[in-house]
């Protein structure tokens, strides 16, 4: 179990150690990634 973000980097990592590159794939865990490093930090609940 894990997000989805996640899931897209575990695949595309492993995509390249079996030696196949996606630049569709990659492009899309950098703009996934961009948004997660823009999001504001979760405030803890009280």
């Amino acid at each position: 179990m894990g997000s989805c973000a996640a899931y897209l980097r575990n695949t595309v990592e492993h995509l390249e150690d079996l030696g196949i590159h996606d630049r569709y794939l990659w492009d899309l865990q950098r703009r996934v990634a961009a948004e997660i490093a823009a999001m504001p930090p979760l405030v803890p609940q009280q």
